[in-house]
């Protein structure tokens, strides 16, 4: 009996074994992942790559070089490259696993990035864009040109069409580039141009000039951005008012404020005017002189609290406007800042805190920062999740509401905090009008209006 169990034993493994064995499997066994070859392929690294919205796509395979060519009607800052790798393949610089790198393209240099193939080699590529639309730029100024001290000039820059990166092609040397002109004696000089700014220096020749005009140039696109210019003989800088912040302290009422800067003269006159599309006419108020870096002034309690535009006036020629929330006592939210063109780090540019008239397309963007400002932890990379609110624009036709595509600025605390803001869509089939503006959160509660009813065209 004890040897006739073992065997009985044996005899049951070997056939359920046969059993398991013949008995097809539920889960088909996995396939090994298909490799395409398209026209963009770069082999054992890129399969093919796609940008949504863009007419073409080709793939110079000597130079590892996209050129891609963006649409007259491609109406956004950035592009989001799609690449489809080979297996086991990465996306080594910039890192991303899912293969998508969203682009700020305008007038940027070519997009480098690195990929790892399976093998472990890394190869490098270029994509270079190309806007097909006719060259279209907005400069900050309507018929003046302020010069500080030193005699330099700043103005603030827009690119709404026609500009790619800088060059658009390889071997190009074609970059973006602003002439000053005196259109009556032709003198010009050339401009420089960083974070959305346009710097002229040395304009002591164009001072006294009364037909200035600016030019842009971008390879073969030439375009006149603003024309019939002169200077005003502004001396001062403005920095700001010391007792606010533009992130989360209003400009408080019933105080006495100090507006910091540089170059105040005691012998000349400084007016404030404190304004918006809610009041029927602004409110005047006059500044004294401190010293040669500050001013004083009081806001009356008769303010209402709101989103203003703050002029600040030397013998009655405007020096700067800056976007400010006034509150008497508590933080109101409101909207902080509105501008128009993408940038990597837009609070640290000279548009971000000037106070502008806002006029859209309809198809293009607004950037909209909350105030008071939401950030991030220090340290804390981008939460692509984090929760903004919604962007209201309302007038007597219709209303729209736009939820924000979050968007950070890395570069806010000496580049410790994630300052985040929106992207808010405008639709394509928005009514042409002036829209008020507010922010709505999720308890529906409605922000301040934003001092400005915004133009969509």
């Amino acid at each position: 009996m004890k040897k006739i169990v073992p065997a009985l034993f044996l005899f049951q493994v070997i056939f359920l074994g046969c059993i398991k064995k013949d008995k097809p499997s539920s889960e088909p066994e996995p396939q090994p992942e298909k490799t395409e070859i398209t026209k963009r392929t770069s082999v054992d690294y890129i399969q093919d790559l796609e940008i949504p919205g863009a007419a073409e796509i080709i793939f110079d395979s000597v130079q590892h070089a996209y050129l891609v060519t963006l649409p007259e009607n491609y109406l956004k800052d950035e592009i989001n490259v799609r690449l489809k790798l080979y297996p086991e393949a990465t996306v080594a610089a910039p890192h991303d696993p899912t293969g998508q790198i969203n682009f700020i393209f305008k007038n940027s240099p070519p997009l480098l990035f690195d990929v790892a193939a399976q093998s472990g080699k890394i190869r490098s590529f270029k994509l270079y864009v190309k806007h097909a639309a006719k060259l279209k730029i907005a400069l900050n100024v309507t018929d003046v040109l302020h010069s500080n001290q030193d005699k330099n000039c700043t103005v603030a820059v827009d690119f709404i069409s026609g500009v790619g990166t800088a060059p658009e092609t390889p071997g190009s040397t074609d970059t973006l580039f602003f002439t000053l002109k005196d259109d009556k004696t032709k003198k010009q000089i050339r401009g420089y141009y960083g974070a959305a700014t346009l710097y002229f220096q040395d304009v002591k020749d164009f001072l006294d000039a009364d037909h200035l005009s600016i030019e842009a140039t971008f390879g073969s696109k030439i375009v006149v951005a603003a024309s019939n210019l002169k200077f005003s003989k502004v001396r001062a800088l403005i920095y700001g008012i010391s007792e606010s912040g533009m992130f989360f302290d209003p400009v408080p009422t019933g105080k006495i404020l100090l507006v910091e800067g540089n170059g105040f003269t005691a012998s000349y006159k400084y007016t404030i005017k404190i304004g918006s599309d809610f009041l029927s006419s602004p409110v005047i108020l006059n500044a004294r002189f401190e010293s040669p870096s500050s001013l004083s002034f009081t806001i009356p309690k008769s303010v209402p609290d709101g989103s203003y535009a703050i002029t600040y006036l030397e013998n009655g020629e405007p020096i700067t406007s800056m976007g400010n929330v006034i509150a008497s006592k508590e933080k109101g939210k409101s909207i902080g800042q509105v501008w128009l063109m993408q940038g990597s780090y837009p609070t640290e540019t000279y548009a971000f805190k000037l106070a502008r008239k806002i006029s859209v397309n309809s198809g293009h963007s607004l950037l909209i920062s909350p105030f008071p400002a939401v950030l991030g932890k220090m340290y804390e990379s981008f939460d692509p999740t984090r929760k903004l609110p919604v962007l209201q624009l309302k007038n007597q036709q219709q209303t729209l509401l736009i939820n924000a595509n979050v968007k950070g600025d890395p570069s806010h605390g000496d580049g410790t905090i994630m300052f985040y803001y929106g992207q808010y869509d405008i639709p394509v089939n928005a009514k042409p009008g002036f829209y008020e503006a507010r922010l709505i959160d999720d308890d529906k509660s409605e922000s301040l209006p934003y001092w400005n009813k915004i133009e969509i065209k």
